[in-house]
């Protein structure tokens, strides 16, 4: 009886597994090299109020940034808006440390 069980139990995953293979589904990453771009902020140091700041600073960035980049096709536009915003980035960057 507990055999049986086992081979029924796997039986179900490998159909459970199986299934989306035979229909033709595949798993797409949802992201890759061609469409990532990671953006860093470094923090001063490892200290609980750097690392808050630095979080600050980040999301107002990405706030700044986020209306140009979501008319971006391609990571390509996305990195050409980003540097052709590195002056006004820097100075944002500035004012929210200030601030903080």
């Amino acid at each position: 009886m507990l055999q049986q069980r086992k081979m029924t139990l796997l039986l179900c995953l490998l159909v459970a597994f199986f299934i989306p293979l035979a229909l033709g589904v595949q798993a797409k990453e949802a992201f890759t090299t061609d469409n990532l771009i990671r953006f860093h902020v470094v923090a001063n140091s490892d200290q609980e109020q750097d690392q808050h700041v630095k979080y600050i600073v980040r999301d107002r960035l990405i706030e700044v940034l986020k209306p140009q980049l979501n008319e971006a096709e391609t990571s390509q536009e996305a990195r050409k808006i980003i540097a052709d915003n590195s002056t006004q980035l820097a100075a944002v960057a500035k004012e929210t440390v200030a601030a903080a």
